[in-house]
Formats: structure tokens, C-alpha cells, sequence
């Protein structure tokens, strides 16, 4: 909203707790509005797992939903206050840490043992 975006075309969905469960509300949310068009935010570093999840399990989403940086959408509306925020979380070992397990995910997913809960 702050950016622009009017309320009326925000869902909140908030009754997933994994992606996978986030993209079948997604997918049932976009049927039950009729759309055809959806924007996902989430971290950066989470795109990619989220985009594999989709290309495998939810081939009907790959061309109506469009994955959106949280951080890319901070540094836009505000750089000078989210840079050195988001450059120092990303030097974090915490990151690096998370980035190193979507990174196996996706190798889990490609070769089939990723769990999908």
C-alpha cells in the first residue's frame, strides 16, 4: 500500500505455513478470483527454490504468477535506508547458511527427494 499498490488488490494469504502450502493457496486464491495474474514477494534468495517448486508441481502458475524481491522492492522504494541493511544481512553467516540449504532444496527437488509436506 505504501507503494502504491491498492488495498483492494492485496490477498494476504495467511493460513499457509511452507511454501508448498503457500502456493496451493495461491493457486486455489487465483481460481476462486478469477485471476489470471499474481504477484508473489518473497527474499531473494528464496526465488529460486519457489520458481522449481512451481515449474514441478504447479505447472499451471509458471506464467500468471510473477516472483517479486522483497529486497528489491525495499531498495527501490528506499535505498538509502535498506542497502547497508540488506548488504549486511546478506554477509551474515545466518544467510549464507539459509542460502546453502535452498540451494539444496533445489538439488532435492531436482533429483526427486525433496519433501514435500
Amino acid at each position: 500500500i505504501e507503494c502504491g499498490v491498492l488495498a483492494g488488490r492485496i490477498i494476504l494469504e495467511t493460513s499457509s505455513n511452507t511454501t508448498y502450502q503457500q502456493l496451493q493457496e495461491l493457486q486455489a486464491l487465483m481460481q476462486k478470483h478469477d485471476l489470471t495474474y499474481a504477484a508473489l514477494v518473497t527474499n531473494r534468495w528464496h526465488i529460486p527454490r519457489v520458481r522449481i517448486i512451481i515449474e514441478t508441481r504447479f505447472p499451471d502458475l509458471i506464467t500468471g504468477v510473477k516472483l517479486l524481491s522483497a529486497e528489491d522492492i525495499l531498495l527501490d522504494e528506499d535505498s538509502p535506508r535498506w542497502k547497508d541493511v540488506l548488504e549486511e544481512a546478506y554477509r551474515s553467516t545466518f544467510l549464507a547458511e539459509r542460502i546453502a540449504m535452498e540451494e539444496e532444496g533445489i538439488l532435492q527437488i531436482k533429483n526427486g527427494t525433496y519433501k514435500f509436506w
